[in-house]
């Protein structure tokens, strides 16, 4: 059975009372039938709705509406305190927001950069261009959503953002930690390998027990979110590291019971291997360090 497709909306901003002499109830009703009737032009499956004076958390559903609705047409004719509230909620969540307002309009400079759609106020059938434009910016949020037109996010998630700063100080926080635990496991694997060598000479009932475990939380956030813009081979290196450094604590937590096998596999993992485990986490810290330097130089 298949899904039914959500419906996408169109939410209109607008006052619906009394806002001047000129501008009573009836007229923005009639505003906002005639606002609706071009959109319906564009694609006649939109569901084109305004915030209605109900009873109930009327606060709650405009503001459902303001950041999940596909298109928002926003008039902001009479410097309506409500409309621009709901502006600056919309624009603060979501791209795809068109601004009307009536021929003259003065607007505020914060949003003086945006494009505004303007329109002749006593005669809608003079409005030909404006239903052209509109239309135009309609079709635009349709059909590219994710093109951005709100300052707000721009600021706060484009390039050099204060999301990106946030989103790389959390990340350089995150290496930080992760190059302390480097260090932590190569002065760890130092005592491990000093015990491994004086437990050579010894009969397995005189072994010195590793109780210690090489910490990897880090290292698991890692390779688990990859949460770092980096390459293949950085990430091979990253689950290198979790793997062996999990295997390594699997046989320390049983030298107590298997002293003399986890001894063997133990020398030969950490002291005797071709590449012994230090300088396998000296390689990764390594590299690290260079990615940490790189995402630094971005802030």
């Amino acid at each position: 059975m298949s899904m039914a497709t959500r419906t996408k909306t169109c939410f209109i901003i607008m006052p619906f009372s009394k806002t001047n002499e000129a501008h009573d109830e009836n007229y923005w009703t009639t505003h906002y039938e005639f606002l609706k009737t071009v959109i319906k032009e564009v694609d006649s499956t939109l569901e084109v709705r305004r915030s209605q004076a109900l009873r109930g958390n009327i606060i709650g559903a405009i503001i459902k509406d303001l950041v999940h609705s596909e298109i928002v047409v926003a008039d902001i004719t009479d410097a309506n305190p409500n409309v621009y509230w709901e502006l600056g909620v919309r624009q603060s969540f979501a791209h795809g927001t068109v601004t009307v307002a009536e021929f003259g309009t003065r607007r505020p400079s914060d949003i003086g950069p945006k494009g505004t759609l303007e329109y002749y106020p006593s005669n809608h059938t003079k409005n030909e261009g404006f239903r052209a434009l509109l239309k135009q910016a309609v079709r635009d949020c349709l059909d590219h959503p994710e093109r951005p037109d709100s300052h707000v996010l721009s600021e706060l998630t484009g390039r050099g953002s204060v999301f990106e700063i946030i989103h790389r100080q959390e990340i350089l926080r995150r290496l930080d930690g992760l190059v302390a635990e480097l260090d932590v496991n190569l002065e760890l694997i130092d005592k491990v390998v000093t015990t491994l060598k004086e437990n050579k000479n010894k009969k397995p009932e005189q072994y010195t027990l590793l109780t210690l475990r090489l910490p990897n939380a880090c290292g698991e956030l890692l390779i688990s979110e990859r949460y770092l813009d980096a390459d293949k081979n950085f990430y091979e290196w990253a689950f290198t590291y979790y793997r062996i450094l999990t295997n390594v604590n699997e046989q320390l937590g049983a030298f107590e019971i298997n002293k003399e096998s986890t001894q063997i596999w133990l020398m030969d993992i950490i002291v005797t291997s071709k590449t012994p485990l230090s300088e396998t986490v000296s390689t990764f810290k390594k590299k690290v360090v260079e990615a940490r330097e790189t995402v630094a130089k971005r802030l």
